[in-house]
């Protein structure tokens, strides 16, 4: 980075003045209590596993009927592939040709060190099983590539989503270290990449307005760990935390690590 400038055109532009991340573009959004993000029925997708106590995903299926896709290059009449009374309705997915992705909340892993859960979100992409068959609009959720996104990240993750800064990349995830996951601000939408060793990479260009989604659900996710906190105060934490982080250089930038 070194005092280099980030700019979004389109959006009013993030810049770097004195080595700080500006958003003129975008009003940080205060989710309303207890949202999680719009909901959805598409994708073949299992429930949140490990979810702790505070984990809010009592929603009974009959109560929410109307499926959201959260991108519109989702091939039409994606197929459901599980029983209704799996589905997770507060998902939200993102779809193109030939990948998709998936965002759940989820709780970390309870062991015998460690007796609660933090709430946090998964990161889950398929490929198309037959992207050059339009008769079929499967994905391979079975070939999945899954990652966690840690409390340390999950900070970071909002400010990228929210547009307080341009990118993200972690690596190192999983018990072989071989998966990581990158976040970018293409200015019409935001590009998000799993990647697995030994598997091709799922990317998909998320739209603008569902990016925010998941950052709200996100954020959501992160006021569960700290009763009392409001988003508001939550946001101007994670804002001076991503200035300062660039202003000695250590933002995780999507290519820089």
């Amino acid at each position: 980075m070194n005092g280099h400038a980030f700019k979004n055109p389109g959006n009013g532009g993030f810049s770097n003045h004195g080595g700080g991340f500006q958003n003129g573009g975008m009003n940080r959004p205060t989710p309303p209590p207890n949202s999680g993000g719009a909901s959805h029925s598409a994708g073949n997708s299992n429930p949140p596993q490990n979810s702790g106590p505070n984990n809010r995903q009592n929603v009974n299926p009959q109560q929410s009927q109307s499926g959201y896709q959260a991108n519109n290059h989702a091939p039409a009449n994606t197929p459901i592939q599980q029983p209704e009374s799996d589905r997770d309705y507060r998902m939200i997915a993102a779809y193109a040709k030939r990948s998709a992705l998936q965002f759940k909340p989820v709780g970390t892993r309870v062991s015998d060190s460690k007796k609660f859960s933090n709430q946090t979100i998964m990161i889950e992409g398929a490929l198309r099983v037959d992207p050059n068959n339009p008769q079929n609009k499967a994905y391979d959720w079975g070939n999945k590539i899954s990652i966690q996104v840690t409390m340390s990240e999950l900070p970071i993750v909002i400010g990228v989503l929210l547009g307080i800064a341009p990118s993200c990349e972690f690596r190192s995830h999983g018990p072989n270290k071989d998966k990581s996951f990158n976040m970018e601000n293409q200015n019409d939408k935001m590009f998000v990449s799993v990647i697995q060793g030994g598997k091709n990479a799922v990317g998909v260009g998320v739209p603008l307005v569902d990016a925010m989604q998941v950052g709200h659900l996100a954020l959501a996710q992160y006021l569960e760990n700290f009763p009392g906190i409001s988003s508001d105060t939550a946001l101007r934490n994670i804002s001076a935390m991503c200035n300062s982080l660039n202003n000695v250089n250590k933002f995780p930038l999507k290519g820089t690590r």
